[in-house]
């Protein structure tokens, strides 16, 4: 195991032997600590080697869902905060723009939930939905996210956070929505 600091990691049992061409499912817990982009590395042992592993855990992985900040005045006051360094913004054009208007907001709030755990709503006048979630690794950090068919922007007071959670949620967004597959990182 070659854990950051923070990281935990609770092994799987051994496998004492497969058979050719078998295959065994097993679990694996790990705390990444909240900490996006940071793999927990470590390495699986047999008769034939060791070989390294590297997961690395999704933004919307590292939250949890705030639904009692999404009434409108918590909600405002949040927004309020998210600017500056708190907060990235990602413009939608083109056929990915067309494709999310046509699937509307339902389909952006579906979208957003199934990308990362938070609490969501479409907007009374229908145009745009809003999310809230809260960092799981601290209670103070609050992740607020505004989407339209057009804008997505993400507020956090981790401003390191809300950038890496933007470009995950506007390429599941369009895979989701538009159909197509977001770009995958080198």
């Amino acid at each position: 195991e070659k854990l950051v600091a923070g990281q935990a990691l609770v092994p799987f049992a051994p496998i004492p032997l497969l058979a050719p061409k078998e295959s065994r499912v097993v679990e694996i817990d790990i705390d990444f600590d909240g900490k996006p982009n940071q793999a927990c590395r470590f390495s699986l042992t047999s008769d034939r080697g060791s070989f390294p592993v590297a997961i690395e855990a999704p933004c919307g992985e590292l939250t949890v869902p705030a639904p009692q900040l999404l009434e409108s005045a918590a909600f405002a006051a949040l927004e309020s905060r998210m600017s500056g360094m708190h907060s990235a913004e990602r413009a939608f054009s083109g056929e990915d723009a067309a494709a999310l208007e046509a699937a509307g907001t339902q389909a952006l709030a579906d979208a957003l939930m199934a990308s990362a755990h938070m609490a969501v709503v479409v907007s009374s006048d229908g145009k745009s939905v809003r999310g809230v979630a809260r960092k799981l690794a601290s209670a103070d950090a609050v992740v607020i996210v505004v989407a339209t068919a057009r804008l997505l922007r993400v507020g956090c007071e981790e401003f390191i956070f809300g950038p890496n959670l933007l470009e995950e949620l506007a390429g599941s967004i369009v895979a989701a929505v538009a159909g197509r597959l977001p770009p995958q990182p080198e």
